[in-house]
């Protein structure tokens, strides 16, 4: 009786040191993971902070930009009557020198 005791025990032990390593090794995995996530999370917050960044500097270029060409044109905006006599004047041109090639 005392032997099947001793085996009883043994076995409860040896149960009860194994679940006990599981549990070990598992909460290990875990807190692994956890930090690997927390990593993985600052990493995407400091790719973010930098996006965020250079967006804003790309947003004001492409205003700066933007307002330089609007000025540009203001600045070289021809009238209308002397873009139509220039835009004929290169069509009768055109025209003239393909009956003269014989095109």
């Amino acid at each position: 009786m005392t032997e099947i005791l001793s085996l009883v025990g043994a076995f409860i032990a040896t149960a009860a040191w194994m679940m006990r390593t599981a549990m070990r090794n598992q909460n290990e995995i875990a807190d692994r993971f956890i930090r690997h996530l927390e990593g993985a999370v600052q990493d995407q917050q400091r790719q973010n902070r930098l996006f965020r960044t250079v967006l804003r500097e790309l947003t004001g270029a492409v205003r700066k930009n933007t307002k330089a060409v609007l000025q540009l044109l203001e600045k070289e905006e021809p009238n209308e009557s002397q873009c139509n006599t220039r835009c004929n004047q290169t069509k009768v041109q055109d025209s003239g020198e393909r009956l003269r090639h014989g095109d």
